[in-house]
């Protein structure tokens, strides 16, 4: 009696689908601090609204959303470095 042996495919790549994630995040929480949040305040009275044409929210959310992506990114970076170091004590730990 011979037993066939099932090759299981490793999981798919996500990585594309987080980075999407964490570009929408950055989006949302960017354009809630540009647009969301001084909008609330000025309709409370405790700021003043902004002349038609010196509106500053599209930079303040084309700033904060880059500021966001560099975050997430680095984040990224930081914790692939420290899982591949963690993997490399481990390895060594095997070898030994």
């Amino acid at each position: 009696m011979e037993m066939e042996l099932e090759f299981v495919e490793p999981p798919k790549a996500k990585t594309p689908f987080v980075v999407v994630l964490l570009l929408l995040a950055a989006f949302t929480f960017s354009y809630l601090g540009a647009y969301a949040l001084p909008e609330a305040l000025a309709s409370q009275n405790m700021i003043k609204r902004w002349d038609p044409g010196h509106d500053p929210r599209p930079h303040w959310m084309a700033i904060t959303f880059v500021i966001l992506t560099v975050f997430f990114l680095a984040s990224g970076a930081v914790a692939r470095a420290l899982s591949w170091r963690q993997f490399k004590q481990l390895d060594s730990l095997a070898d030994a």
